[in-house]
């Protein structure tokens, strides 16, 4: 079942449970595995967009890399993501709501985000295109450990370098779908994020949409 009320309930909160939750998770990996060593935790969800508040709250200092892409570009994957999820759990066809959920979710999440980023220290943030990432990951990771003081050394580019060799023989199929697949448009997605748009200009490249 489709119940936006449940989703607008959890948007509502801020999050902080489910940070102490993984606070406590991660503290019982890291007594179990890695005692005594000092090494950093790496998190990496889009999930945790539009809640960096309560998580910062839970993880004082967190060192915050936020990744930035064209909404248009990435919004049909996310929307097929919702459908496949739901395919899990249920027959319904999920594609005429799909970008109505994802719609109402990103633009609640923008507010929230962008309200952090006003206040969290920008010192603590870097911010990569999403061309940085996938055109050069080397010297997108080389930018990284500079920033954060880290040596980024040859053992790490070696395994680096192995796990994307791994990665370019899984064949992974891009998704082909497009926003007219869901009801929309790309002008209409970026007019529904222009916030976002607005605030990150200088990291986004507006990519051509897919089309039918």
């Amino acid at each position: 079942l489709d119940v936006p009320s449940y989703v607008q309930f959890v948007l509502a909160g801020d999050g902080l449970q489910a940070f102490r939750d993984l606070q406590l998770m991660l503290q019982y990996v890291q007594w179990q595995h890695f005692p005594g060593r000092s090494r950093r935790w790496i998190l990496k969800t889009p999930s945790l967009f539009g809640f960096e508040t309560a998580y910062a709250a839970q993880f004082e200092g967190t060192d915050f890399i936020v990744t930035h892409r064209d909404p248009a570009a990435c919004w049909p994957s996310v929307c097929s993501l919702f459908c496949g999820i739901r395919a899990l759990f249920s027959e319904t066809d999920y594609r005429p709501v799909a970008n109505t959920f994802i719609t109402a979710n990103f633009t609640h999440a923008i507010d929230r985000h962008l309200a952090w980023r006003a206040d969290y220290p920008p010192e603590k943030v870097i911010d990569l295109r999403f061309s940085e990432i996938v055109e050069d990951e080397m010297a997108a990771l080389q930018r990284v450990y500079d920033w954060l003081g880290m040596p980024f050394t040859e053992t790490a580019q070696r395994n680096v370098e192995h796990w994307l060799a791994l990665s370019a023989k899984r064949g992974y199929a891009r998704n082909t779908a497009t926003p007219e697949d869901f009801g929309t448009t790309a002008a209409q997605i970026r007019q529904d994020t222009a916030d976002y748009i607005d605030r990150y200009g200088a990291y986004l490249q507006l990519e051509e949409a897919r089309t039918p």
